[in-house]
C-alpha cells in the first residue's frame, strides 16, 4: 500500500496543460482586481472561455468578455477570495486529474475546481 505522503506528492507533480497554464496565469493576475467572489468567478470563466472544450462549452452558454453582472447587483456579493484561491483551484484541479489518472491537469478539472471552491 502506498503511504498517503506518496500519493499527495504525486498529485502535486501532474503538470499542467498548456491551457490549464494559461488559464491560471490569466487568473492570477486577474485576481488583484476583483471587488467580490462572484468577481472572481466570473474571471475564472472569462479566462477559461478561450481555451478548448471547456472554452466551446462557455461560449455555447453564452459566457463572453463582457461583465456579467452589473454594479448594482455586485453590492451584495461576498468578499474576494483573494490570490491564493488560485493556489487553491490549482490544488483541487490535480486532485481531479490524480482521480482520473489523467497525465495532465486540463481546463476540465480547472472548471470543477473552480465550481467547488465558489459553489
Amino acid at each position: 500500500m502506498t503511504p498517503p505522503e506518496a500519493v499527495n506528492d504525486s498529485r502535486r507533480h501532474i503538470p499542467l496543460s498548456q491551457d490549464a497554464a494559461l488559464v491560471l496565469a490569466l487568473a492570477g493576475t486577474a485576481m488583484a482586481f476583483s471587488h467580490s467572489a462572484e468577481d472572481e468567478a466570473e474571471r475564472w470563466l472569462r479566462a477559461m472561455r478561450m481555451h478548448r472544450r471547456v472554452g466551446q462549452a462557455l461560449q455555447a452558454l453564452g459566457v463572453g468578455e463582457a461583465p456579467l453582472m452589473t454594479e448594482s447587483e455586485d453590492r451584495s456579493c461576498r468578499p474576494p477570495l483573494g490570490p491564493k484561491v488560485v493556489d487553491h483551484a490549482t490544488a483541487r484541479a490535480q486532485e481531479y486529474a490524480f482521480r482520473r489518472n489523467a497525465t495532465t491537469v486540463g481546463t476540465t478539472e480547472l472548471l470543477f475546481a473552480v465550481m467547488e471552491v465558489y459553489g
